[in-house]
């Protein structure tokens, strides 16, 4: 177990629409907040950037809300309808859009489309 020794403590000033998604992200992969942002940095720093495929591997935290519904083959209220369901998180204001979790897209593509 790493030593306390081995960790800066650092304080980070996030946006609140950020620190939201990044809290969805955590709370569905059952780890704090602190623990989430290290795992979204080593992997975003083990990317090799110069790789085409590596670039295009990197997933957004989130997804704009009329994409998200042409991902899914769905309508923008069909998706708000899914939203009063609670079959997924409604959408966060970030910067001038709304956006959705993409691990939440993705999971109910999942159960929209079983393979």
């Amino acid at each position: 177990m790493a030593k306390q020794d081995d960790y800066v403590r650092y304080t980070v000033r996030l946006p609140r629409e950020l620190y939201s998604m990044v809290e969805a992200l955590a709370n569905e992969s059952s780890r704090s907040v602190n623990a989430e942002i290290t795992e979204l940095l080593e992997k975003a720093l083990d990317r090799d950037f110069s790789s085409p495929v590596e670039i295009v591997r990197l997933k957004p935290l989130g997804i704009n809300i009329n994409d998200a519904a042409a991902i899914l083959g769905v309508s923008v209220e069909t998706l708000n309808q899914f939203v009063q369901e609670k079959r997924i998180s409604p959408p966060m204001k970030f910067g001038a859009e709304f956006v959705l979790p993409t691990k939440e897209v993705e999971r109910l593509a999942r159960s929209l489309f079983p393979e």
